[in-house]
């Protein structure tokens, strides 16, 4: 419809020009012997309205081409509808939704062609082997990544279209385990023109499946122990052992502490069972608690240990610290501390109990100078029931989880727990808690210390 009227424009200036010209040209010739001023003024009206008629075409003509974009533009254009545009728009909706799931994922996601030519690449996998993030598609899997694995991987499943497991270790400073799956890629015939290889981190889990089998040989161990040592001196006293007192009452002293051993071996482990159910359903109580008062039921705790092994204990804190914790289980933790410390400082030696306030955190620390730790066994000492010198910490008595409540309680209150030693200068542990502290607590506690404080 539109283009007959713009060829009707485009006639219409033309035929009009012809008319007005030669209407002109046999005016002048009938009136060439009239008034020359009244010839003079007709041909200028003419012209002028020629003129005029031409404008106004001129206008229309150029406004035309607008018009006919507009129109091609309109949204209800029978041809932004067409079956093509609509395949075109769901190809790349899929394509994002793609992107989308890809980018979410934690495994990592490696794609590639029959010819080894990468064809998407997650951001996981960018991540777990340190790529960097202009890596796109189009690149060949050599050239991406360099781990031999990846391409033996590929490999099978192109030549087989079987699917493939394995695990690998990254040779890298980390030296990360990572389970990898590989499957071929099928095209709408089911047929197998490349390769996705998924593959995640699995050194976490496989660090504690290992502690976790150290942990039941080595409970199973502690165990067996005072157990075999009961049961063999009950079979010597029922045969005949008794009838000799002096034997037997040195066998039944045994027995019992044997019996103390297993028995502190088990309210251990239940208080570690304990800690790790409070840590997960963050059932901890907590208070107010003045340092001083801690350090107070610290020391007297320890008091007759400090005496046996004539070690001399020293506190430093600040008098007006409030701490907002669990007083029992940090008393525990502290006492704990301070019991591997004596157990390991020679006589007439000192201990160090300080608190100190850094920021918003509190630091509690057990120092010594005893026989330290060698630093290869300072990454384990944590773990439950792992032991720096075995034969001597079971002479010294003990159940091989003190180190683990502690980390525990500091872990159920939101802190963490550090150790610095060396072997001969001694030890020291620290504890790092939230300060958490109440405003109305430390108020109280000011207005209550002020010099200026009513009496009582």
């Amino acid at each position: 419809m539109a283009r007959p009227q713009m060829q009707s424009r485009l006639r219409n200036p033309v035929l009009t020009g012809v008319i007005l010209h030669l209407s002109i040209f046999i005016f002048v010739i009938f009136a060439a012997d009239a008034n020359p001023a009244l010839t003079a003024s007709i041909i200028t009206l003419l012209s002028l309205m020629f003129f005029l008629l031409w404008r106004k075409e001129k206008r229309s003509l150029s406004s035309e081409p607008m018009e006919q974009t507009a129109e091609q533009t309109d949204p209800d254009d029978s041809h932004l509808n067409s079956p093509l545009l609509d395949e075109l728009k769901s190809a790349l909706e899929a394509r994002d939704e793609k992107d989308a799931v890809l980018s979410s994922m934690s495994e990592a996601v490696i794609a590639v062609n029959a010819d080894y030519t990468l064809l998407s690449i997650n951001a996981s996998a960018r991540k777990m082997l340190n790529l960097p993030d202009n890596i796109s598609p189009g690149l060949r899997l050599q050239e991406v990544v360099q781990e031999d694995a990846f391409h033996r991987i590929a490999k099978i499943v192109l030549e087989t279209g079987g699917q493939i497991e394995n695990e690998i270790r990254l040779e890298d400073d980390q030296q990360r385990l990572l389970f990898i799956h590989g499957t071929p890629l099928l095209n709408k015939q089911k047929l197998s023109n490349g390769a996705v290889i998924v593959f995640r981190d699995i050194s976490r889990i496989r660090k504690l499946e290992t502690i976790h089998q150290e942990f039941v040989a080595n409970v199973s161990h502690e165990l067996k122990t005072p157990i075999t040592s009961i049961k063999g001196f009950v079979e010597t006293l029922l045969n005949g052992a008794l009838a000799n007192r002096a034997d037997a009452e040195r066998f039944l002293a045994i027995v019992s502490r044997q019996a103390d051993r297993l028995s502190t071996i088990i309210e251990d482990l239940l208080a570690l069972s304990r800690l790790e159910r409070q840590g997960r359903d963050h059932e901890l109580s907590r208070e107010d608690i003045l340092v001083a008062t801690l350090f107070e039921r610290c020391y007297q705790g320890c008091l007759f240990k400090l005496d046996e092994k004539q070690v001399r204990l020293n506190v430093n804190f600040d008098h007006d610290l409030f701490v907002s914790l669990n007083l029992n289980l940090m008393e525990q933790a502290l006492m704990n501390l301070l019991s591997n410390a004596i157990k390991y400082s020679s006589p007439d030696s000192e201990i160090l109990l300080e608190a100190r306030r850094a920021g918003q955190t509190v630091s509690f620390s057990v120092s010594d100078s005893g026989i330290g730790i060698a630093e290869e066994d300072l990454p384990r000492i944590f773990e439950r029931f792992y032991r720096v010198d075995r034969a001597r910490s079971r002479q010294m008595g003990g159940s091989g989880l003190g180190l683990a409540i502690v980390k525990h309680i500091a872990q159920v209150h939101g802190g963490s727990v550090h150790v610095e030693s060396a072997i001969h200068r001694g030890s020291r542990f620290e504890i790092v808690l939230p300060l958490a502290t109440r405003k109305e607590k430390w108020q109280e506690y000011e207005v209550a210390t002020s010099p200026h404080a009513p009496p009582r």
